[in-house]
């Protein structure tokens, strides 16, 4: 069974980075997982709060007990791919 990975996205602002190009990358390196966009309500493994730069105005309110990890550069998603990888 897929693993489920809610995705909040920033107002993207001030992106320093294709965030479009990056959750792309994610979901070719973990196919076992579904990325989705977050909806309240849903069941989610993860969420990604997928942020354009470091300020990452995101906001995590209204979010379930669900484990976050935060993607606020292109730097960030060697680890993202990591944690996608044990889920």
């Amino acid at each position: 069974m897929r693993k489920r990975v809610g995705l909040r996205y920033c107002g993207g602002c001030n992106p320093c980075y294709d965030r479009t190009a990056a959750v792309r990358r994610l979901a070719d390196t973990a196919p076992h997982c579904l990325l989705e966009p977050f909806s309240e309500g849903g069941c989610y493994d993860l969420i990604l709060m997928v942020c354009g730069c470091l300020t990452a105005c995101a906001s995590p309110a209204n979010l379930p007990g669900t484990p976050l990890f935060w993607i606020r550069c292109r730097d960030d998603l060697d680890a993202a791919e990591k944690m996608l990888a044990v889920l």
